[in-house]
């Protein structure tokens, strides 16, 4: 981004509603940091189940208003 992109409007952005800064890219780079090696703040159960290709058991965690879904098995 520091090549002259701006901003990012990503595939989410009808839910989203807006372009991705650098900011959020950094977020959720940190985010997935953290989830990656277990040091994920608060993750709490995600209520939505996808059969076939989520898991049993799919968490979303929250840090600096950036959210991942995450299914903790397949984590490394």
């Amino acid at each position: 981004m520091n090549e002259g992109i701006s901003k990012i409007y990503c595939g989410h952005y009808p839910y989203v509603k807006k372009a991705l800064d650098i900011q959020y890219i950094k977020n959720m780079r940190l985010l997935a940091e953290a989830i990656n090696d277990g040091t994920v703040p608060a993750p709490q159960p995600f209520p939505t189940r996808i059969p076939d290709i989520g898991g049993p058991n799919p968490m979303i965690a929250t840090l600096n208003g950036v959210s991942i879904v995450y299914e903790p098995s397949k984590i490394k």
